[in-house]
């Protein structure tokens, strides 16, 4: 429609110009997105993120990296402790003979069920909802010195992070192409900043070569704003009562394997058990513990093949515990942890995906 004030004027114009107006308006129309193109247009992820508004509801709270050293410390020594009582139930004959494969299998899964890896403070941080925590690299970085695994995302090149609210919003100084190497808790961690075309658009993204438990490497590209919201639950089942720690609604990143993925949430859960009280020497009647990641309607790019769909809930290896780099350069774990270059061997998930999850985050 043209605008009123141009029909206003209509009478001043010469035909030239009038030719001139109507072209440019037809130029506009064609260029410009249709308003109700602009209505369903997702919405941008910045300035839906709660956390980067300069006026929130809440205080801003500064992470002192004394305070995070002492809660990496209280978690590798609770993890020490339940390593040692586990190793004292198998050298008593509690699993069988402590010579058998079988009985040192139940010894290393009662340790997946019970010791705590990052999950646990991403969630408490992150779930606070009377103030907001904010850390950055410098903040961060004598933890990957002195613990391993001790938080889930990268510090590399963070100029913040914010944790509350429900939510974590982190922002990476991605402004020219660089690269490197650091080591994470004993791990070495590539890295490099490059542009790269994904969903159909060139992104300037943060490429890190993540090393897994698994010797394996997860290759990942964070946007310069990363975020996500996070979820706790206590579930009662089926097929077991569980705890579940999810990461859901994820924007600014994505993973490269055979073709470029967008994960939209990761989780883990691990039965529920009080390992406050009377140290749990018996397995539960249904071990349940395992961590996936959901890319809906995934797909692999194989070489000489078709595209092949897969379980869009995605398994991946159990986050390690936390502990001290000096506990793992001492060997001081039990021979049935056993040990590779970057974790325990055998450190999987047990039992199957819970109904409630594979509800919510369905086969597409």
């Amino acid at each position: 429609m043209v605008p009123t004030t141009i029909l206003a004027m209509r009478h001043r114009l010469t035909p030239s110009l009038l030719q001139f107006v109507a072209l440019s308006l037809l130029v506009l129309a064609l260029v410009s997105p249709p308003a109700r193109l602009l209505a369903n247009a997702p919405p941008d992820p910045e300035s839906e993120c709660p956390l980067c508004a300069t006026d929130l509801p809440v205080p801003v709270v500064p992470l002192s990296a004394a305070w995070l050293d002492s809660l990496a410390q209280a978690h590798a020594s609770f993890n020490d402790h339940q390593i040692a009582r586990i190793d004292s139930l198998l050298a008593n004959g509690h699993f069988g003979s402590p010579k058998k494969y079988t009985s040192q299998k139940q010894a290393n899964l009662l340790a997946r069920l019970t010791t705590v890896n990052a999950y646990h403070d991403l969630i408490r941080l992150a779930t606070d909802s009377t103030k907001v925590y904010e850390a950055n690299e410098a903040t961060l970085t004598d933890l990957y010195t002195h613990y391993s695994d001790v938080i889930l995302f990268s510090a590399i090149r963070l100029q913040s992070i914010r944790f509350g609210l429900g939510r974590v919003c982190m922002r990476y100084t991605i402004g020219e192409d660089a690269e490197g190497e650091e080591i994470y808790g004993g791990r070495t961690l590539r890295w490099r900043v490059k542009e790269t075309t994904v969903q159909g658009q060139k992104r300037r993204l943060l490429h890190l070569d993540l090393p897994s438990s698994t010797d394996d490497i997860v290759k990942v590209m964070l946007a310069p704003h990363h975020s996500f919201e996070v979820q706790y639950s206590r579930i009662d089942g089926p097929p077991a009562p569980y705890e579940w720690f999810l990461v859901y609604n994820i924007q600014g990143v994505w993973l490269r394997k055979h073709g470029i993925h967008r994960p939209t949430a990761y989780m883990f859960w691990v039965n529920l058990m009080d390992t406050d009280a009377e140290f749990p020497a018996d397995l539960p009647a249904t071990p349940l513990v395992g961590v996936r990641v959901y890319i809906p309607g995934l797909r692999l790019r194989l070489p000489l093949l078709p595209d092949v769909g897969f379980d869009d809930l995605r398994e991946i290896e159990l986050p390690m515990p936390i502990l001290s780099m000096q506990y793992l350069k001492d060997s001081s774990q039990p021979s049935w942890l056993g040990k590779t270059k970057t974790g325990f061997m055998n450190w999987r998930g047990v039992g199957p995906v819970p109904t409630e999850i594979r509800q919510r985050f369905p086969d597409l």
